[in-house]
């Protein structure tokens, strides 16, 4: 098994980056800012179609970044702006796995790697029905969904015995009673649940919450002021906090906002398109408090996607085999290689996505649940193909899909 492990790895990252003839394009160097009037066309239509109250978004092209608000942030008229926050849900993972990262290559933590098998960590938590798997599941797994644990996402929330919330720590160790649908490393599984297992491994180790262990070694370093880890700061934050809502009987009904306590790593950042920009930056130029073997660790594809119509959004519009990393989707888009992650919960959506090697990205935050991811993914890859002068017929109908 792990020969074949590494001849994918090695696979994957011997895939051909370069353009092909028929894929190459004269990239369009941007020295305005390519939110125009054409594209606020653009945004006004494509949120009427999906249903959306409003977006965000930034661009972050070589040395410059331009962000922009589309729409309401609030009913009746408070409008979306840059300082604007949005739940950023799944997008959360590439910080979990950068966390991670970090602990790897601090001398406090010495013998830590992503090989480290979670029981050695916390051993009276961490219990999968599988004997084997509860003594060889990594962290590498756990970060790249091939556990063979699936979602399980309806086990999250509820309270204990007293009837007091449960944490982090009693997610993990509700591990025991769920089912594996497949043997460790044969296939890929989303599952949010195994990165608060990996949140609750961090919190062990550091003694910290997960939340302020990233305020202090990757917010605050990178100048994100406006990021936050929980609800009810955010909601006391300076910036303001978009409302959720989602579209039925043809209004916006607001839906109240989630609580992230249990939720952690998997997906509890709240943040605005101004300080994503500045993760966005980091990881481009590798830069920033993580090293360049961190960033290569973080990239290193792990998992094949299937092809299948459940993954088609992580599938359809690229080419040659797609993966997942850690905490990233990987892949092709018309030759170039791309990190890419949607975030999604009940009222809001996200979606950021990186070309290293024309050191571009993206980041937009939507106000509701899907249906901004819809719309986001419309609006972004217009972006993209505009940027890298994709003729109109060649490019994918997001809206159709």
């Amino acid at each position: 098994m792990f020969s074949k492990l590494f001849a994918l790895t090695t696979l994957l990252q011997l895939v051909p980056l370069a353009n092909s003839a028929e894929q190459q394009h004269v990239l369009k160097e941007k020295l305005t800012s390519p939110f125009d009037a054409k594209f606020a066309k653009l945004v006004k239509d494509t949120l009427d179609l999906w249903h959306v109250p409003g977006v965000s978004i930034s661009v972050v092209d070589g040395n410059d970044t331009w962000a922009e608000g589309y729409g309401i942030s609030a009913f009746p008229s408070t409008p979306v702006t840059p300082e604007t926050l949005f739940f950023g849900a799944s997008t959360t993972k590439a910080f979990t796995a950068a966390a991670v990262a970090l602990l790897i290559s601090s001398s406090n933590h010495t013998g830590l790697s992503w090989d480290t098998p979670i029981s050695s960590l916390i051993r009276d938590d961490f219990v999968l029905p599988d004997l084997y798997s509860t003594a060889h599941v990594t962290i590498e797994d756990a970060l790249s969904h091939r556990t063979g644990m699936p979602a399980h996402d309806a086990s999250y929330g509820g309270t204990d015995e007293t009837g007091e919330k449960r944490g982090v720590r009693d997610l993990v160790r509700s591990l025991r009673h769920l089912p594996l649908t497949a043997p460790l490393r044969t296939r890929f599984q989303y599952c949010n649940m195994m990165f608060g297992t990996v949140s609750h491994v961090v919190e062990t180790l550091t003694g910290v919450w997960l939340g302020d262990f990233l305020k202090e070694n990757i917010w605050e370093p990178l100048g994100m002021k406006s990021t936050y880890f929980d609800t009810s700061t955010a909601q006391a934050a300076p910036e303001p906090l978009a409302q959720g809502y989602v579209y039925y009987e043809k209004k916006y009904k607001p839906v109240p906002y989630m609580d992230l306590h249990i939720v952690s790593g998997a997906g509890a950042v709240i943040s605005n398109v101004l300080d994503y920009s500045k993760w966005i930056r980091a990881f481009l130029t590798t830069s920033g408090p993580l090293s360049k073997s961190d960033y290569a660790a973080l990239k290193t594809p792990r998992m094949l996607l299937p092809r299948s119509e459940e993954m088609s959004l992580y599938t359809k519009p690229y080419t040659g085999p797609n993966s997942y990393s850690l905490g990233w989707f990987n892949g092709v888009y018309q030759g170039h290689e791309y990190f890419g992650h949607s975030g999604g919960m009940e009222a809001f959506g996200a979606e950021v996505v990186l070309f290293p090697s024309l050191n571009y990205g993206l980041v937009s935050f939507g106000n509701t649940g899907q249906t901004s991811n819809f719309a986001i993914l419309k609006l972004i890859y217009h972006l993209i193909d505009e940027k890298l002068a994709i003729p109109p017929e060649k490019r994918y109908d997001w809206n159709k899909q």
